[in-house]
């Protein structure tokens, strides 16, 4: 096998890395300040591309301009979600708090996905044309390149909001240490809601991206919240560095996964880098 074809794998690797990212360091985020691991976050995902793709069969939209307008509606969104259910479970005491999160979510990431399968029963997916981009023997499909810019744009712009806004000054307080940041006037309650539109807002980005990689199922909320909580353990619960990163480390190892051995082993190798991390790092790759 030539450079070329390796090269070409690693590039959607990248790609493929990049999208969980984006999911990843949203319930990074979610865990940092809250300690929810939200186990229907990768519902909202594959909720956000159904409804997309809903909206493009309905009005032939481009997906990006659909993004648009889907992605803010989803900020809001898990606002909601984070106020009606998960403020209500962090009262409970301790043992009956992490019960109730576990079933809580889990619950609603299911009814999620059942409601999902109703309006779509079936795997959808988008697919555009775009003439491929050449470089010598490497040819790289100029869909792919646009994602990646819409991944790298997302990811400056979310380095901006975490380091340079009141509400990243607030978040990276709340998550150092949140007793003390309420003593300085920092309103949890608030943070913590917008830090969850925040996490389901970038978790409905990386589904609607996928309808441009591969066909979504109705039911694959579930797996991708296995995927996102791999990266993040790999990474190091509540970094977003480490998590980058794990994310990157995840997408390449599925394509070569699924190119040199089988598809079912790239649905799998998440798991199996999990269990070898935890066994020999615990603490992941980055701690937080």
């Amino acid at each position: 096998m030539t450079l070329a074809p390796l090269l070409e794998l690693l590039i959607f690797g990248i790609l493929l890395g990049g999208i969980y990212g984006l999911s990843a360091i949203g319930l990074s985020l979610i865990f940092g300040i809250a300690r929810v691991l939200n186990l229907a976050h990768g519902a909202f995902a594959v909720l956000a591309a159904a409804v997309s793709f809903v909206v493009i069969q309905a009005t032939g939209l481009n997906l990006l301009f659909v993004a648009m307008l889907v992605v803010p509606l989803f900020f809001v969104a898990g606002y909601v979600y984070e106020i009606l259910l998960i403020h209500r479970m962090l009262s409970f005491n301790r043992e009956r708090r992490i019960e109730a999160l576990i079933l809580g979510t889990l619950g609603f990431g299911l009814v999620t996905e059942s409601i999902v399968s109703i309006i779509i029963p079936r795997n959808f997916g988008v697919n555009y044309q775009f003439l491929p981009i050449s470089f010598g023997e490497i040819t790289v499909s100029t869909l792919r390149l646009l994602l990646l810019a819409v991944v790298a744009i997302t990811t400056v712009i979310l380095h901006f909001i975490v380091y340079k806004t009141w509400y990243g000054k607030a978040l990276r307080a709340t998550i150092d240490d949140a007793e003390t940041a309420q003593l300085m006037g920092i309103n949890f309650d608030r943070i913590t809601s917008i830090t969850f539109g925040l996490g389901t807002a970038l978790s409905a980005l990386g589904g609607i991206l996928l309808l441009l990689v591969f066909n979504i199922s109705p039911n694959m909320g579930f797996p991708i919240t296995l995927k996102v909580l791999a990266i993040i353990i790999l990474g190091g619960l509540g970094s977003i560095l480490g998590s980058l990163a794990a994310s990157i480390a995840l997408g390449i190892s599925e394509t070569f996964a699924g190119f040199f051995l089988d598809t079912a082993w790239s649905n799998s190798i998440s798991l199996v880098v999990l269990l070898v991390v935890v066994l020999i790092k615990s603490e992941g790759l980055l701690r937080r």
